[in-house]
């Protein structure tokens, strides 16, 4: 039963922090050049969000007003990926080798560019954002991710300290 429970712990913690993000930087800051947000990803040890629209779009227009400009929506997408936006019409090279036949559609990567997952984008803040969450959790769920994760986050106890435990 407990784990079962995981992705829905996940996707609630992403959900709280985007209801409880700051309205002072609501939009995200989308990359533009893929290698460099894989290096950032790598430092930072989140995954690429690789967001791919096309021109004249109008459900690409519609994620733009009615997902991505929604209040906590970047804060939770910013806290575990590094977004790219790509447009198709510009680099069709690059959305052919992702599989792309629609937009708008995301793909997750990790930093050495394994794809984690792909889908059509969701048309609802909270949607979008659970989605996001599952192919994150699932990523971090295989083999030595959870615990590498973990020990990322676990507070340093200074050498002093470790001395006198």
């Amino acid at each position: 039963m407990r784990r079962n429970l995981r992705p829905v712990f996940g996707v609630l913690t992403s959900l709280t922090m985007a209801l409880t993000a700051t309205a002072q930087d609501s939009s995200i800051h989308w990359q533009q050049d893929i290698e460099a947000a894989k290096a950032q990803a790598r430092q930072s040890g989140r995954l690429v969000l690789v967001h791919v629209v096309a021109d004249g779009c109008g459900p690409c227009r519609a994620l733009e007003s009615n997902v991505f400009s929604q209040q906590g929506v970047a804060g939770a997408i910013e806290a575990r990926f590094v977004p790219v936006l790509l447009n198709a019409n510009e680099f069709p090279a690059i959305a052919q080798g992702f599989g792309i036949t629609r937009v708008p559609t995301d793909v997750v990567v990790t930093p050495e560019g394994q794809v984690v997952g792909k889908q059509i984008s969701p048309a609802t803040p909270t949607a979008y954002v659970a989605e996001l969450t599952n192919f994150a959790n699932q990523y971090a769920s295989q083999s030595g991710q959870t615990y590498r994760l973990a020990a990322a986050a676990a507070p340093k106890i200074p050498p002093m300290l470790c001395v006198l435990l």
